[in-house]
């Protein structure tokens, strides 16, 4: 008798640590069962959902989590939004990754990789032409339009190439507009709103593909040497063994799920760290952003 209840209590306290283990094993995988990804908005909100859509249920599959998008109004947005939890991970430019950071102690873990051009992207600034404009030093007095004072390549490159040249934008074009999204300044250039403006390589192309700009109608003005690829970085507070399965995930997407980086026009996720956007502290300096 007494040897059968004490393999009944050995059996429950196995049992009992079992639980615990497979208890702790899912606090990894799904501490708060939502894991809540942050973007910046490079277009309007609805065009941004239905473009990650593929890609959350992807992680979703591959971590056995929900993930759930929060769609910043603005690139410094996603920043607040990671500052106050609200996101666990976000898709910064290299811009407002920098800037989260030094915020909040953001840590890199991937970045965008595109087959055409490597581990990065480039800014320009365009204009119709039918402004006449073909130089930068021609702009002097008219409308510009940036994307958003927190954009890598929609503000802070330009603004930073032109203080190069002892240019102040603030100073030098007769009006300013922040237009939010890099396709609203590719439209509002195209349609002779502004007559020149800030946006980013890859936008440009999608808006030419797209059939919304016609390329031999516009003129570009400059193009920055390569930006380091828009990275992907974690709350500093998230749960070590899931943040490396959420990079491991991210870096075996083109294999297992390539359609959902093509919605986003990446061509892979490749390891980073914070030293791989040295180029772009180097521009915030210039522009007195830190």
């Amino acid at each position: 008798m007494k040897q059968r209840l004490g393999m009944i209590v050995f059996s429950c306290l196995v049992s009992v640590a079992v639980l615990v283990g497979c208890q702790s094993m899912l606090g990894v995988a799904g501490s708060d069962k939502v894991l809540r990804l942050g973007v910046i908005p490079h277009e309007n909100r609805e065009e941004m959902e239905d473009k990650y859509e593929e890609l959350v249920n992807y992680l979703e599959t591959e971590l056995n989590v929900r993930v759930k998008i929060y769609v910043a109004p603005d690139y410094d947005g996603v920043v607040e939004a990671m500052r106050e939890r609200k996101v666990d991970f976000a898709m910064f430019d290299p811009l407002s990754y920098l800037k989260a950071e030094k915020e909040v102690g953001a840590v890199p873990i991937v970045a965008e990789h595109f087959e055409d051009q490597g581990n990065g992207y480039r800014s320009l600034i365009i204009t119709h032409k039918d402004s006449g404009l073909t130089s930068l030093q021609a702009l002097k007095g008219k409308s510009f339009a940036f994307v958003d004072p927190g954009s890598t390549s929609g503000y802070l490159m330009q603004t930073a190439h032109l203080k190069r040249m002892h240019i102040d934008p603030a100073r030098f074009f007769g009006q300013v507009t922040y237009a939010g999204g890099h396709d609203v300044v590719g439209r509002m250039v195209y349609g002779k709103q502004v007559d020149a403006g800030a946006m980013d390589d890859i936008t440009y192309r999608k808006l030419v593909n797209e059939g919304k700009i016609n390329p031999n109608e516009m003129r570009i003005l400059w193009r920055s040497s390569l930006i380091p690829g828009a990275p992907i970085a974690v709350h500093p507070q998230l749960d070590a063994v899931l943040k490396e399965k959420l990079a491991e995930a991210l870096t075996l997407a083109d294999d297992k799920e390539p359609e959902a980086l093509e919605e986003l026009g990446v061509s892979s996720y490749v390891r980073t760290d914070r030293d791989y956007y040295k180029p772009v502290r180097d521009a915030m300096q210039m522009v007195n952003l830190q």
